[in-house]
């Protein structure tokens, strides 16, 4: 995995987060389902 910084504003920052399958650009919205939320939704 690698983490290139593209540019930064006070705390704010876009990067490039280079992983073994995909490249992301961030920032990104990337929703997690843990074990929980899913089986509320089965």
């Amino acid at each position: 995995m690698n983490f290139k910084l593209q540019a930064q504003s006070g705390k704010a920052r876009a990067a490039t987060l280079i992983t073994k399958h995909s490249t992301i650009q961030t920032p990104v919205f990337m929703p997690v389902g843990t074990g929980g939320s899913v089986k509320s939704l089965v």
